[in-house]
């Protein structure tokens, strides 16, 4: 069954972010943001991290279809096998994009990250994903605008 889904046009969209913080931490702040970002990105917390994300993202596919873009990677997997997915996201190795073809909506999950980027969620979406982020111990917010 084709799906039609317009990747680039979904990032060109409104954003959300799933994230380890409760908002965005100013451009000017005394604490040590880009440390601690490394050390949850390379350190040991990545693991926790990750699963966090994944956790999430097995549970919203309960809910959704998922076509699953890996990398530069021009075709799509759709559901992939629970296990291959959290494989994927765990092993945080290449650049994830998730678009749910029922929402009209993306989610990108890139390896240098602390978050999980969320573009165009409708109401339920987000709603949703607020749910799940905060039993995984994850924060939902609207970064602000450039």
């Amino acid at each position: 069954m084709p799906v039609d889904i317009d990747v680039e046009g979904l990032l060109q969209q409104t954003c959300w972010v799933v994230d380890c913080l409760p908002s965005q931490v100013p451009a000017v702040s005394e604490g040590q943001f880009f440390s601690v970002e490394n050390l949850l990105i390379h350190g040991p917390r990545r693991v926790e991290l990750r699963h966090a994300f994944a956790t999430v993202l097995l549970k919203l596919n309960c809910y959704h279809d998922f076509l699953v873009f890996r990398d530069q990677r021009k075709k799509a997997k759709r559901n992939p096998k629970p296990e291959k997915l959290e494989k994927w996201i765990s092993r945080n190795r290449e650049h994830l994009c998730i678009a749910l073809p029922s929402e009209q909506a993306l989610i990108v999950l890139p390896t240098s990250s602390t978050c999980m980027e969320l573009y165009h969620p409708t109401p339920r979406l987000l709603e949703e994903m607020r749910a799940l982020a905060t039993a995984s111990g994850l924060f939902v917010w609207r970064p602000n605008e450039p």
